[in-house]
């Protein structure tokens, strides 16, 4: 907690300065059973961790929680991923809402809400795909122009009197 204050009381840009050199460096960061804002290394391994923002050459993650990764590679095993970029992404029962990587290698039942890509390899569950998107969006607009022609017609036709 006393280095947690020093922290908060310090210049911001000292702290930046200070990760941004030692990931140049290529340092190897050891994150296990905590919660970190951010994390950045050359070589970073998480393990039932969580962190917010990760910046690496290399990220392994084990049972943990990032919310959006930037690294060469990932090898993730039983983790959940908001939004990675990488080169390269290997991936067992892993859960992700968006990746971009040049390839992907999956096992063990990967799910993603969106996922581009441009190798594959393994079973991958993507929800939005460039079918669903195209199928999402003549959805859309054919529901946009039912709704014009209903709503015209509702407000052209003639008010009925009833007889009394």
């Amino acid at each position: 907690m006393a280095d947690e204050r020093k922290d908060q009381d310090e210049n911001p840009l000292e702290n930046l300065a200070e990760e941004i050199s030692q990931a140049m460096q290529g340092t190897t960061v050891e994150v296990a059973q905590t919660f970190k804002d951010s994390v950045e290394g050359g070589q970073v391994h998480m393990a039932d961790s969580a962190a917010r923002s990760v910046n690496a050459s290399a990220l392994r993650m084990e049972d943990a929680v990032a919310g959006i990764v930037r690294s060469g590679s990932v090898d993730a095993t039983e983790s959940l991923i908001g939004v990675a970029t990488a080169e390269v992404m290997n991936l067992h029962g892993t859960n992700a809402v968006l990746m971009a990587a040049d390839r992907v290698e999956a096992k063990d039942g990967v799910r993603a809400f969106v996922l581009f890509a441009q190798r594959v390899e393994g079973p991958v569950n993507a929800v939005l795909t460039p079918l669903t998107a195209l199928a999402a969006g003549a959805g859309l607009a054919l529901g946009a122009i039912a709704f014009r022609r209903i709503f015209s017609w509702v407000f052209r036709r003639p008010l009925r009197r009833g007889h009394a």
